[in-house]
This record gives structure tokens, sequence and C-alpha cells, in this order.
């Protein structure tokens, strides 16, 4: 039983060694990133998108839940994070197609909404790219005429660090929930 498990385990790491780091991302969690992560993400970063939810990723064929958090990853020359008056925090990312807004949940104080751009600073500072997590809020038409994708913001994450506003970071710093794992069952705590 033993040779067989260990056979089973050098199997997979074999065949997971021969595969690209997005396609093992991609094939553990197939809904939970849009576009490329640029070596950024871990299985663990998708999975915690898939915690205390039994959310179904968006279809437009099966008009799905759109609440599901998706990963996006962007140049970090692309984006800013901005404190309005309102207390609302936003990071805003311009690309080709449109512009990409993430909205905090609820208002915050200026003084964590400033505390929260201040580690955005710090964690993008010398970072070529850095991935943003949200679910989808819908679409409105800009004031360039291009398509503005809304959603509502989770956390962001660079090399230097993520940071998460009513969210999680790591797996571990969740409690009495439970979060889909990779081919296989619900993992409850």
């Amino acid at each position: 039983m033993r040779l067989a498990i260990t056979l089973i385990l050098v199997y997979s790491s074999f065949a997971f060694a021969s595969s690209s780091h997005l396609e093992r991302l991609r094939l553990t969690y197939p809904y939970g990133l849009i576009g490329d992560d640029y070596g950024l993400l871990t299985w663990r970063d998708l999975a915690i998108n898939t915690c205390f939810t039994e959310m179904e990723p968006h279809s437009e064929e099966e008009n799905g839940n759109i609440s599901y958090s998706y990963w996006q990853c962007f140049p970090t020359q692309s984006a800013r994070m901005v404190c309005s008056d309102y207390a609302y925090m936003s990071l805003e990312i311009q690309t080709k197609e449109g512009k990409q807004s993430y909205l905090a949940r609820g208002p915050m104080s200026q003084n964590k909404c400033r505390s929260l751009q201040s580690s955005w600073r710090e964690k993008i500072k010398g970072q070529k790219y850095f991935c943003v997590s949200g679910s989808y809020n819908g679409n409105e038409i800009g004031q360039d005429g291009k398509i503005e994708r809304n959603w509502v913001f989770d956390r962001f994450k660079s090399r230097a660090g993520c940071e998460a506003y009513r969210s999680y970071c790591e797996l571990n710093e969740i409690k009495g929930g439970s979060c889909v794992l990779p081919k296989g069952p619900s993992l409850r705590f």
C-alpha cells in the first residue's frame, strides 16, 4: 500500500513538473484566475476564493452566480489606489480594453484607507506585476467610450506580500469555514 501511494505521489509530481505553473493552477482551480498570473499566485491563493461559499463561478450561458471572486494580474504601472472623500477605497487599473475598477466592500475610515494605500505602495514598489482578487460587479461605458469593468475588492498580492480588506491572505488565517481543495472534497475547519 505504501509503495502504491509513493508511486502515485511520484507520478503526480512528475506530471506537475512537466506542465507549466499556469496550467497547474488552471487544472486545479479552472475558474479562479482570469488571464496570466506572471508566476505570482499559488493554489492556496485560488483556494481562498472558494472558502465560505458554495457559489459557482459566473457563466453567461448558465447565468451563474457573479459573486465568485476571481484573481486578475496587471502591470503595476497601470494601477493606482485612491481614497475618496467619502471613505471608499478604489483600485483603478487602466488596460488596453478599458478600465478595471475594484471598490472596497464598504466604507472605511480615512486612516484605514490611508493605511491600505501605504501597504499598497510598499508592496508594489519595485514590482513589475501585481494581482488583485474580487467579485464581478458589472460593466459600464467610460468617458473614453471603452467598457469599464467593476469589481468588489478582496485582496491584492505582489512578490512583496499580500494585503486583504474584510478578507484573508492565508488559508491558516481562516477559522470555522470550509474551502474546496484541489481534486478533492471540501476541507472543513
